[in-house]
């Protein structure tokens, strides 16, 4: 068992040895020695039944206490310079009664105690794992790295972990990322400490926080590794938090304040000239924005905060939308679909929304918009779908890298950055104008729900199928029809520019030489040249980001033609793609 773990079962021992000592001064004043040793003090294994007794023999230089859990008994209890303690074990078994009466004596799954000797100085102990049920839940919580963690296998085994929060995602189930420098996973729910589900608030739980958990890994739809309703421990405060890790302006001149609690004395540092640091108020840090006239921009904020010694650093992206021609984003309204392009749903003026960020599933929430001369401006394209070919169909990609699928009996969507089954849909249109997206797995289609006002995927008529509007060059930021002050370029193109950690390159090649499956490392190859790939996640993590391992989700390999998005970087004077994510595979 490790080590922090004995410290922890050594701490309630002691409470507990010194209780003992309480309740025993009427048999005897016990004056404990400053030291004691044991004859055991590896693992004790013993059988699940008929384990006989055990003798522990102690040296000791005074009076000593021992402590033992409940299924184990100690005689005697308490003693004084050197001696014999017999041990003996109760078996590990349950008496469990059927809903017909009967009774059965079953075998509990496997378990762990400390024997504790306690002496002025401490205690010396000792772990007893007794013989159990391999097939039933231990009660064992193994300390380990979150690195470590995420290569378990899934089942009952409770593990400990300890991670700094990254990210938030749900503040009333306590849906969050840990990060503690070997790997990030995510917490599917927190209990607080009695247990409960649903408080997550009460625990006070920030950005930045250092927090100690335990539960049992399980992975969602074979691709998202998670601990669900993990158990609290315990939490240290950073000495900086931001109220906001993100921050979405207009291009316009801005200035805004992000809210801020620190110790300390605290900086500030940008690493972009269009965003500046104007000042430190009561309600938190100042920037000024200036305005942006060409494509989307991102700037990292770095706050730092030190105290006592101490430093800790935390983040803020802000990202400014990009100038726009003709005032917005120009969706029209289409009846067929052009791979790889940008497109609205929409029926009876209700936009579909994708599934938020803190979700897997769900049915598509709505947004009013109005329609003129069969086009819709929206002021970003943060909830258009990305339509893409693939073999029998298309897919049909959220704005966060996300794809919508079906399975099972369900009505709903289910999203996931690499889905293995029910991710394609045909999309044919209707004589109206409207167009029929039928998921080809499960053979439902895409509609408005007209009693429930949202849109799921029926086997039947329930309310209004929807068009599709593609979003146009007309307005779009940055001009020229680039999405979101994304350009599009061919490895050539993109060897020539500039290196930049704001512009985002949208390049198609074939995956080539040799592959780094881990980080995703490999040379990308079109008609025009090659460069290296430095790093491909899921995801658009964003620039600057650590590598979160993702790439083997995607099942890529040599020869797959794919399309990425990246930044234009190097290193030791060779050109590479940086902080790259997935977009498709053709």
């Amino acid at each position: 068992m490790p080590i922090v773990m004995k410290k922890i079962f050594n701490t309630i021992l002691s409470i507990a040895a010194v209780m003992f000592t309480l309740s025993s001064c009427s048999e005897k004043d016990i004056n404990l020695g400053s030291r004691v040793s044991l004859s055991q003090t590896d693992e004790l294994q013993v059988p699940a039944e008929s384990a006989g007794a055990f003798s522990l023999g102690i040296e000791s230089d005074g009076d000593w206490v021992v402590v033992v859990p409940s299924w184990i008994t100690a005689s005697p209890r308490h003693g004084s310079g050197n001696g014999v303690v017999t041990l003996n074990f109760e078996d590990n078994y349950s008496i469990v009664t059927a809903e017909n009466g009967d009774v059965s004596r079953e075998m509990n799954g496997v378990r762990h105690g400390t024997v504790s000797v306690e002496c002025a100085s401490g205690a010396t102990s000792f772990v007893v794992r007794q013989d159990g049920d391999p097939n039933k839940p231990s009660d064992e919580v193994v300390t380990i790295s979150i690195g470590e963690f995420l290569t378990k296998p899934d089942g009952p085994q409770k593990f400990q972990i300890t991670g700094t929060v990254t990210k938030i995602a749900n503040t009333t189930y306590g849906n969050l990322y840990l990060n503690d420098g070997t790997g990030e996973v995510y917490v599917y729910g927190m209990l607080d400490r009695d247990g409960n589900t649903k408080n997550f608030g009460s625990l006070g739980i920030g950005v930045g926080d250092v927090v100690t958990v335990h539960g049992s890994k399980t992975t969602y739809n074979g691709t998202t590794i998670e601990i669900v309703n993990a158990q609290y421990i315990s939490h240290v405060k950073s000495i900086i938090a931001l109220a906001e890790t993100e921050k979405k302006i207009p291009a316009d001149e801005t200035e805004f304040t992000v809210g801020v609690d620190y110790k300390g004395d605290l900086k500030v540092v940008s690493d972009s000239q269009w965003l500046a640091f104007t000042g430190l108020t009561s309600e938190g840090i100042s920037f000024k924005a200036f305005e942006n006239t060409d494509a989307a921009r991102t700037a990292t904020v770095t706050v730092t905060a030190t105290s006592e010694g101490k430093t800790a650093s935390a983040e803020l992206k802000v990202i400014q939308a990009g100038a726009s021609v003709g005032g917005g984003n120009v969706f029209k309204k289409v009846t067929t679909v052009t791979s790889g392009k940008q497109y609205i749903i929409v029926a009876g003026g209700k936009l579909a929304l994708p599934i938020a960020a803190d979700r897997n599933y769900g049915y598509l929430q709505v947004q009013d918009v109005t329609e003129t001369n069969g086009t819709i401006t929206l002021e970003n394209a943060e909830n258009a779908f990305t339509i893409e070919s693939t073999t029998g169909g298309y897919t049909i990609k959220q704005a966060d890298g996300r794809y919508l699928y079906q399975t099972g009996t369900y009505n709903s969507f289910n999203v996931n950055a690499a889905p293995t089954e029910g991710q394609v849909w045909s999309i044919t249109a209707n004589a109206d104008g409207t167009v029929k997206i039928l998921n080809t797995s499960v053979n439902k289609y895409m509609q408005l729900d007209s009693q429930y006002g949202t849109y799921g995927s029926y086997d039947s008529e329930k309310g209004a199928m929807p068009a599709i509007y593609e979003l146009s060059g007309e307005g779009t930021p940055g001009g020229g029809g680039n999405e979101d002050g994304i350009k599009t370029v061919t490895v050539a193109e993109f060897n020539a520019a500039a290196e930049s950690n704001t512009q985002k390159y949208k390049l198609t090649g074939t995956i080539s030489g040799t592959i780094n499956t881990t980080y995703g490392n490999f040379d990308l190859v079109d008609d025009s040249g090659s460069v290296y790939v430095y790093g491909l996640t899921a995801t658009d993590n964003g620039y600057g980001t650590s590598n979160d391992k993702s790439y083997a989700s995607l099942g890529l390999k040599a020869g797959d033609k794919i399309t990425i998005i990246g930044y234009r970087g190097s290193f030791n004077g060779k050109i590479e793609v940086m902080y790259a994510y997935f977009v498709s595979k053709q």
